[in-house]
């Protein structure tokens, strides 16, 4: 399983620090539910084998 975020550099440098944190906190959000997501799955896998 994989995912694909980007976002144009030029845009992000040109918002404020504060929503430059809300946009880095939001990705870094998505990066671990797809790591949790992804042990949750592959736990319920190896129950079934």
């Amino acid at each position: 399983m994989g995912a694909l975020w980007w976002m144009n550099n030029a845009k992000y440098e040109s918002m404020s620090s504060d929503l430059k944190k809300v946009v880095t906190d939001g990705f870094y959000a998505l990066q671990q539910a797809l790591l949790h997501l992804q042990k949750e799955n592959q736990s319920k896998l190896l129950k079934i084998l």
